[in-house]
């Protein structure tokens, strides 16, 4: 009936190669004000494995990087919380003490779930230059299986440092006298 086209457009879709593992990343804010006192910051980070069997050495890293791709000090950036108890079997990774921006541990997962882990920190008022950036990059390896798709195995999430300005509007009065 009638010779009309329709156009769909298709937002966030995720394909992938089944029968691996993956991992993806988050953060509740993309943009910092350089100006304030501290920037809390949190980084959901999700562990998906798509095999039908339990892997219960999956290797997880993630670190709080520059642009550049260098180590963000503590100074700069202080992790000061994560937890791994959504939907994994078991966890290795630190809860309390966090010398440095770099974490590391195993998780397990049952097969064909995912979990999430929450990264939660605070950015420190100027530590990077204005309109510069820092991330997050986690990575997930297993040898418990050959997975198939390596290109999936790490996620970086970006976090942009700007400068805020108070917006003031000149045409309203004024009452300061």
């Amino acid at each position: 009936t009638g010779g009309g086209y329709n156009y769909h457009e298709i937002r966030n879709i995720l394909l992938t190669t089944p029968g691996n593992i993956r991992v993806d990343s988050r953060s509740n804010t993309a943009l910092l004000c350089n100006d304030a006192n501290e920037n809390p910051v949190t980084f959901n980070i999700e562990v998906t494995n798509d095999t039908p069997i339990a892997l219960n050495n999956i290797d997880f890293t993630n670190q709080i990087q520059d642009q550049s791709g260098n180590l963000l000090d503590i100074s700069k950036f202080k992790i000061t919380s994560l937890t791994a108890t959504t939907g994994f079997t078991s966890s290795t990774l630190p809860t309390s003490t966090f010398p440095t921006n770099n974490i590391t541990g195993k998780v397990g997962l049952a097969a064909n779930t995912a979990g999430i882990i929450t990264i939660t920190g605070n950015y420190f008022k100027r530590s990077l230059p204005t309109n510069q950036n820092f991330k997050s990059v986690s990575t997930v390896n297993v040898t418990e299986i050959t997975d198939g798709d390596l290109s999936n195995n790490t996620s970086t999430t970006i976090v942009n440092v700007r400068k805020c300005n108070i917006l003031t509007n000149p045409s309203m009065p004024s009452y300061n006298k």
